[in-house]
């Protein structure tokens, strides 16, 4: 097992650290950007605060979303403590053993998990979390369902991170001549970084109420 992010001061530690080092990256950018609105490196600035946006978008989705479930594979949480998404990431291995099964099969797997439940929980606390490097508002949501973090709101996301931010960095990255102005940049970043911050947010807060333990009584 990591022993990283053991408790919840290594967890706010790793993702604080790793969330301000990212926004220092990008500000550094942003303000380069700023600088040459009108001149004609700020459209090739502007192309490179897209690129750099979605990498630190994706990565820190992916990065603190491993360190909340690494925390939580530290918890001495019982199965029946687990909410849904993580459930599954325990038993996915069997789960899929006994999908393409008979139906008796099925039925002695879904006995063995629930007889199971008051056992201690095994979480894999070195599951990737898959982005397949194109985090939209869909793969989110599944990451959400995962962690066991509100999905909704985000889909009032998906004209920011699929339009503004996603398309336009893959237009980017495939080679196309894409003339983004410095102005739109600025506001694509000011749209989605805000929702990377959210999201840090309602790890922490998850985490601060135990959340994460679906019989915690407080």
């Amino acid at each position: 097992m990591s022993k990283k992010n053991r408790n919840i001061s290594e967890l706010q530690n790793s993702i604080d650290t790793d969330f301000i080092l990212r926004r220092s990256e990008l500000n550094t950018l942003k303000i380069l950007v700023d600088k040459n609105l009108n001149k004609p490196e700020g459209k090739l600035f502007a192309k490179n605060l897209i690129v750099f946006l979605y990498a630190h978008w994706e990565g820190f989705i992916k990065y603190s979303s491993e360190c909340y479930i690494q925390f939580i594979s530290h918890q001495n949480l019982k199965y029946k403590d687990l909410q849904y998404g993580l459930l599954a990431i325990c038993h996915l291995q069997k789960m899929n053993e006994y999908f393409e099964s008979k139906v008796a099969l099925k039925v002695l797997a879904l006995e063995e998990l629930f007889t199971n439940m008051d056992n201690k929980a095994i979480i894999p606390n070195n599951y990737s979390i898959a982005t397949y490097s194109n985090l939209n508002v869909e793969t989110l949501q599944e990451i959400c369902l995962i962690i066991g973090l509100n999905a909704d709101k985000y889909s009032l996301k998906k004209g920011i991170i699929d339009e503004k931010l996603l398309r336009v960095r893959n237009e980017i990255v495939h080679g196309a001549i894409n003339q983004i102005s410095p102005d739109d940049s600025i506001e694509t970043f000011d749209l989605v970084f805000p929702i990377m911050e959210e999201f840090k947010n309602d790890i922490q807060n998850n985490v601060s109420t135990m959340k994460f333990n679906v019989n915690y009584n407080a």
